[in-house]
């Protein structure tokens, strides 16, 4: 402490007080429990607000399980309409409409499924029906000229040979067409291209039908232009493909119809045509006509037999070339089949590709 003097005269103390070791504990000890009473109360107000959260998160997230573990057993048990309703955004969400789509595809697969084993009986049906009338009439006839050999005439006996013939082709080319098509679905069928002439298979062919269509009084034309390119494919199957495109064009046209086969030249390619002045094609049926398991009406009305796989076997061939069909037809004014086959070159050899 020291006096202070202001003109002479005493104008009062100054004190400078030191604090103490003890003091400077003291003021420690006080700042430091006052900051672990703050650090305390903070960690517990965040764990209890951490708990708090943590518990309403738990609730949602469990209660979206519950609904999608339900959903999910329900399906399981055969409700095939049963979809997840999760709203907002997150894994749960894109999990939710994940199983949806899931469960959309698997239905119609169901559907899918079903459809086909439904066409399927129809067809071992329509294959039952079809091979039990030709070998009925087979062994009926057989019966007939053996236990009437004694008294059949020439003329009976040579009849009755011609119907078990006829009926032994029919059960033949039946067989035939469903192994034929049952291979080219198996893909045990590989094509096996090579250049010839388009244009002198399709005169063989129309060669071939002539009697058939002058028994139905049907004029079939051939039309191509002069020294028409050669193309590249398999010339069995090429020839598989017009004989049923031409057979269904026969069969299916009236008497005095026509039948058009032409060939031309169409870029690098060759378009084939077939048209017809026949029945056509109504509309519930022309998306199914390629479809070895449909039956079309129209071969019913038209009391025709076989099962109609010869337009099937039309388009595997072609799909194992990498080649389209186009159709075009209106009920009661006629068909037209067309496709385009690739011209021959001698660089197609290495460059054309063909189904397996």
């Amino acid at each position: 402490a020291a006096k202070v003097f202001e003109s002479g005269k005493s104008a009062g103390f100054i004190y400078v007080i030191l604090g103490s070791e003890e003091y400077e504990n003291s003021l420690q000890l006080f700042l430091g429990s006052y900051i672990m009473r703050l650090g305390a109360r903070s960690t517990a107000i965040t764990l209890i607000a951490a708990a708090i959260i943590s518990l309403i998160a738990l609730i949602i997230i469990t209660k979206n399980l519950r609904k999608i573990i339900y959903v999910i057993r329900e399906f399981k048990n055969g409700n095939l309409n049963a979809r997840i309703n999760v709203k907002g955004k997150g894994e749960l969400a894109e999990f939710a409409a994940s199983f949806n789509e899931m469960a959309d595809t698997i239905v119609r697969n169901i559907d899918e499924i079903k459809t086909m084993d439904n066409l399927r009986r129809e067809l071992v049906a329509n294959v039952s029906h079809d091979l039990r009338t030709p070998l009925a009439a087979i062994q009926g006839y057989v019966e007939t000229v053996m236990m009437k050999s004694e008294n059949l005439s020439a003329e009976d006996r040579q009849k009755y040979m011609q119907i078990i013939l006829r009926s032994t082709e029919r059960l033949k080319k039946l067989v035939e067409e469903l192994f034929e098509l049952s291979k080219l679905e198996a893909r045990e069928t590989k094509p096996r291209p090579e250049a010839f002439s388009i244009a002198e298979l399709a005169q063989d062919i129309h060669q071939k039908n002539m009697i058939i269509a002058e028994e139905k009084k049907i004029d079939v034309q051939l039309k191509f232009p002069y020294n028409l390119p050669m193309i590249y494919a398999d010339i069995g199957m090429m020839e598989r493909v017009l004989q049923n495109l031409l057979d269904n064009s026969l069969k299916f046209t009236p008497e005095g119809g026509k039948v058009v086969i032409s060939l031309k030249k169409d870029g690098e390619d060759i378009l084939l045509k077939i048209e017809d002045t026949g029945r056509g094609i109504n509309s519930d049926e022309f998306a199914n006509i390629f479809d070895r398991y449909h039956r079309g009406k129209r071969i019913e009305d038209a009391g025709q037999e076989g099962l109609g796989l010869g337009l099937a076997i039309v388009k595997k061939i072609l799909e194992a070339h990498n080649l389209n069909i186009n159709v075009k037809s209106s009920e009661g004014k006629g068909s037209e089949f067309s496709f385009k086959v690739p011209i021959y070159t001698p660089a197609i050899k290495t460059s054309i590709t063909v189904n397996a």
